[in-house]
C-alpha cells in the first residue's frame, strides 16, 4: 500500500475507524468513531487502546484483542474479528473489528481499524443471551454471524447446555428472516407416529382423532426459520421425507394429496456424533450432507472459563431476592467457579447458582454456598480433580469425543516437534485456543 498520510486514509470510511501506532496507542480517530461513542478528540488522542475500549475499573476480564493487534503488526495480514467494547467511557457493544497494516507517509507502519457494532445492526443480539468476552465466545460469535449472513442450512455441534438454542435463535435475528417466524422442534420428545404430522401437518380423518386440519411447522415457519434440537434423535423412517422436503420445499400433509410448497431456513442441532450415526447406518449419509452444509462447534464452558463471572452475573439477574433486589456474588466464590470443569456446561453453572442461592440467607453468595452434583447424584462440595493426560496414561474420565480431540492434538504436536502455531495451523484453529486446550489436557 502506498504512503499516505493519516487524515487521508480517514477520509475514506464513513463508519467508524482509528489509526493505532506499535504501542497501540490512538492516533487518529474519524468523526463518524467519535459521533458513535460521543467522545472528543482529546478523550481519544494518546489513549493506549485497550484503556479506551475494554478497560472497565475494578472488573476481572479477559484482554486479548492486543494479541491479534501484534499479530496483524507483524505478519501484515488483515483480520477481521468481532469482539465486544467496554469501557469506562464506553458501553458494552458488540462490534465486528476489521483491522490492517497501514504506512503512513513516513513509511512508519501503523494499525487501520474499522468498528461496525453489531447490536444496532442485528436485532436481538444484546438480548440473545449470548454473554460472554473469551476468545472462544468471540470466534463463536463470528463464526455465527458469517453463517446468518448465508441463507445455508447450519449444523451446530456441542454438548448439552452449551447454548445451541441461543445459537440458533442468534443465527435467525442476524438473518435477513429476522422478521419471519422462528420455530423450535425438539426431536426428543417426538416418536415417529408424531413427527410427520407436527413437521408437515395432517388433513381431517387422516388418523384416529384426526378431527381437522392441521398445519404443520413448515407451512407456519414458511420464510423464516426452523430450528430441529438434537436432531440425531429423528426416527429412521422419517429421515427420507424430511430430505425430501428440505431439496424440493414441497411436502404433502399427512392423509392428503396436495403439494404445499414452502421456503424455510433450517438450522439443526445435536450433541451426538452424527458422522458416526452415519457409519453406524443410524442416520442418513445423504440427509447428513443436506444439513451440514455450515457446521459450528460450540465449545464447552471448560474452554471459555473467562466468561464465568458476566454469566454468572447475567444467570443470577433472573434469580431476584425478596423485593426485587439483585443478588451478590464474592470474588472469591466467583474464583472457586472458575476451578470447576462444569461437565454440564451453562445448564449446569445455572443449576449450582441457583442452589447457591437457596443456601444464602441474606441474597449474598460465598465460597460456602458453591456446591456441585457429582454424576452419582450426591453432593460434591469441592470440584473433582481434572484428569491428567501424559504419554504414559490412558485417556480415562474423558467423554469420547474429548479423548479423541486430545489424542489428535497429542499426535499433531509430536508431528510438528511441538511447534504450537504449525499444530494448530493444521488443526485449524487458533494458536490460543490450542494453548487452551494443552492446558485444560496438560499434553505441556
Amino acid at each position: 500500500m502506498a504512503n499516505v498520510p493519516i487524515d487521508s486514509l480517514l477520509a475514506t470510511h464513513d463508519e467508524p475507524c482509528m489509526v493505532l501506532d506499535t504501542d497501540l496507542r490512538i492516533l487518529a480517530a474519524n468523526q463518524p468513531f467519535l459521533r458513535s461513542f460521543q467522545l472528543d478528540k482529546g478523550d481519544v488522542l494518546g489513549q493506549p487502546c485497550k484503556q479506551l475500549l475494554h478497560d472497565i475499573p475494578g472488573v476481572d476480564q479477559p484482554h486479548r484483542v492486543g494479541c491479534r493487534h501484534e499479530e496483524i503488526l507483524e505478519t501484515g495480514e488483515a483480520q477481521s474479528f468481532i469482539c465486544r467494547l467496554r469501557g469506562s467511557r464506553i458501553p458494552s457493544t458488540l462490534v465486528r473489528v476489521h483491522c490492517t497494516r497501514v504506512m503512513d507517509d513516513a513509511g512508519k507502519a501503523l494499525l487501520m481499524q474499522t468498528l461496525r457494532p453489531l447490536e444496532g445492526e442485528i436485532d436481538g443480539v444484546s438480548r440473545s443471551g449470548m454473554t460472554g468476552d473469551s476468545p472462544a465466545m468471540m470466534q463463536l460469535l463470528d463464526e455465527l454471524a458469517h453463517a446468518a449472513a448465508k441463507d445455508l442450512p447450519v449444523l451446530l455441534q456441542g454438548e448439552s447446555g452449551t447454548g445451541k438454542e441461543l445459537s440458533a435463535e442468534f443465527i435467525h435475528n442476524a438473518s435477513a428472516r429476522k422478521n419471519l417466524p422462528f420455530l423450535t422442534v425438539d426431536c426428543t420428545v417426538l416418536g415417529a407416529d408424531l413427527f410427520e404430522s407436527e413437521l408437515f401437518g395432517h388433513e381431517k380423518g387422516a388418523f384416529t382423532g384426526s378431527t381437522r386440519t392441521k398445519r404443520g411447522l413448515f407451512e407456519l415457519a414458511d420464510g423464516g426459520t426452523i430450528f430441529l434440537d438434537e436432531i440425531g434423535e429423528i426416527p429412521l423412517s422419517i429421515q427420507p421425507k424430511l430430505l425430501r422436503a428440505l431439496e424440493s420445499g414441497s411436502f404433502r400433509r399427512v392423509g392428503g394429496t396436495k403439494q404445499h410448497q414452502v421456503n424455510v431456513r433450517l438450522v439443526c442441532a445435536t450433541n451426538r456424533d452424527l458422522w458416526s450415526m452415519v457409519q453406524a447406518r443410524q442416520f442418513r449419509e445423504d440427509l447428513y450432507y443436506r444439513i451440514a452444509v455450515f457446521t459450528i462447534d460450540l465449545p464447552p464452558l471448560r474452554d471459555r472459563l473467562d466468561d464465568i463471572p458476566a454469566l454468572s452475573r447475567a444467570l443470577l439477574s433472573r434469580l431476584r431476592g425478596p423485593e426485587g433486589q439483585e443478588i451478590e456474588i464474592t470474588p472469591a466464590a466467583l474464583a472457586k467457579l472458575r476451578s470447576h470443569d462444569f461437565p454440564g456446561n451453562i445448564r449446569e453453572l445455572f443449576n449450582v447458582l441457583q442452589l447457591a442461592y437457596a443456601l444464602s440467607l441474606d441474597g449474598r453468595i460465598d465460597v460456602p454456598h458453591i456446591r456441585y452434583q457429582a454424576s452419582s447424584g450426591m453432593m460434591m462440595v469441592d470440584p473433582p480433580p481434572t484428569p491428567v493426560i501424559t504419554e504414559d496414561t490412558e485417556l480415562n474420565g474423558l467423554s469420547a469425543r474429548d479423548k479423541a480431540e486430545a489424542q489428535r492434538i497429542r499426535q499433531t504436536l509430536d508431528g510438528c516437534q511441538g511447534n504450537r502455531r504449525e499444530a494448530a495451523e493444521q488443526l485449524g484453529m487458533s494458536e490460543r485456543t490450542l494453548y487452551r486446550k494443552i492446558k485444560r489436557y496438560q499434553l505441556g
